[in-house]
């Protein structure tokens, strides 16, 4: 007697044991991920990354339009000159519960808004 007319049943078998493992598994994920965020204290979502960094885009543009303006001279540039600390301090008011989740400091904004802005005096264009 051959079984070969068992194979289509313990095919079937196997495969539903194997989709309602899979089924278990992704729906446990969320579940493990919350009690690895509630462990770790981590949380961090791209959108939260996105909106730090938009705040440092902006304070360099920000920078940079005081500079171009004569408002903000060159040697004034630098993470601990007054008017950097002030935007990086505005940028981290923007975004206080992003920041706050990422451990970002006024010193490391400030380095952040400094290595944005554009130094040279005159953009070269390609010919």
């Amino acid at each position: 007697m051959n079984a070969d007319y068992l194979t289509p049943i313990v095919n079937a078998a196997v495969g539903v044991v194997v989709a309602w493992i899979a089924l278990s598994i992704r729906a446990s994920i969320p579940v493990l991920a919350a009690i690895l965020e509630k462990r770790t204290g981590i949380a961090l979502t791209a959108q939260q990354i996105g909106q730090v960094q938009a705040t440092v885009d902006t304070a360099a543009g920000l920078a940079e339009t005081a500079m171009h303006k004569g408002q903000l001279a060159l040697a004034d540039v630098g993470p601990c000159s007054p008017p950097i600390v002030a935007l990086a301090q505005d940028a981290i008011a923007r975004v206080p519960d992003a920041a706050a989740a990422q451990g970002v400091t006024v010193d490391a904004i400030a380095l952040k808004i400094v290595a944005k802005i554009e130094t040279c005096p005159v953009r070269l264009s390609s010919p």
